[in-house]
């Protein structure tokens, strides 16, 4: 398994490794100011992915709106590549937070299921 796309997190942004057998994973933080310039070759890649089974883990500290528009928009990316066939989504966001049940019926209105929405 060979890692396409490696990018170590900072105190704003967050760590993204992207392996050749569909596997993604995003952790720490997203709180940019422009997400958008951070997430846009990364949505552009895996519109271009030629894998079977897409597994996509999110575990964010701290994500701001912007950011969750963002990684709404790359899993978009990867739901309409036609070379994907299966998509599933992990996500693991702080209990306390106030907007989790509603962001969850909202990615599961999007995405459909199987998708995990876990607090930790």
């Amino acid at each position: 398994m060979e890692t396409l796309v490696f990018f170590k997190g900072t105190d704003l942004s967050p760590e993204v490794s992207i392996k050749d057998n569909g596997s993604v994973y995003i952790t720490g933080n997203s709180i940019m100011e422009d997400p958008h310039s951070f997430y846009q070759p990364i949505s552009k890649l895996f519109s271009k992915m030629h894998v079977k089974y897409f597994d996509f883990n999110i575990s964010l500290d701290e994500v701001n709106t912007e950011s969750t528009g963002q990684l709404l928009a790359l899993l978009e990316s990867a739901k309409t590549n036609p070379h994907i066939d299966s998509l599933r989504v992990l996500w693991i966001s702080d209990e306390n937070e106030d907007n989790n049940d509603d962001q969850n019926k909202i990615f599961e209105e999007i995405l459909g299921k199987p998708n995990e929405f876990l607090a930790r």
